[in-house]
């Protein structure tokens, strides 16, 4: 998005403009949209695509679904690691068979 100079209004213009506004009631003018395909339409102009969101966005948008995700890799990564070692000959993962033993906490 390219920053423009924003337009500086002399007391004379905008009181000009105030009038002008007043007489011609844009506001009677606008109908919004009448066919369902319109409305539909309208309904999604405030939506933010997830391309287009700042990370502040994306962290109230989906943060508690992120700190989820995080949590279950984090548990899933220790349970891997309890469960496989890497082969020291090929470096692929092998399951450790009876290394892994469940235990009930009370």
């Amino acid at each position: 998005m390219s920053k423009q100079k924003l337009r500086t209004w002399t007391p004379e213009q905008r009181a000009r403009q105030a009038e002008l506004i007043k007489e011609q009631k844009p506001w009677e003018k606008s109908t919004g949209p009448k066919t369902e395909a319109g409305k539909a339409g309208v309904s999604q102009n405030a939506y933010i695509s997830i391309d287009d969101m700042t990370h502040p966005q994306l962290i109230r948008k989906y943060g508690r679904e992120l700190r989820k995700f995080h949590h279950h890799k984090r548990m899933l990564n220790k349970i891997v690691a309890l469960l496989f070692t890497k082969d020291s000959a090929t470096g692929l993962p092998v399951f450790m068979k009876g290394s892994l033993t469940i235990s009930k906490s009370s």
